[in-house]
């Protein structure tokens, strides 16, 4: 990590009424990382989910999601 200031995604929880940090100062992705307990993963298989139960269905999941990218929303 090169100690880059981030902005936190949700500065009301990150700098809630239990955290001192000022809203007006970023977190670096260092102090980030130590207050979310956050810890390196050493093997992408880590990682993995076996969340579909047959091809078919992540292929129908797919072809779902690709749909919805490509219809208005108007």
């Amino acid at each position: 990590m090169d100690g880059r200031a981030i902005a936190p995604a949700y500065p009301e929880v990150v700098n809630g009424p239990h955290n001192r940090t000022p809203r007006s100062r970023s977190l670096t992705l260092e102090e980030l990382a130590q207050r979310c307990h956050a810890v390196p993963v050493s093997d992408a298989d880590e990682l993995a989910a076996d969340i579909w139960e047959s091809d078919e269905e992540l292929d129908a999941f797919l072809v779902d999601l690709r749909a919805s990218r490509t219809t208005s929303l108007s």
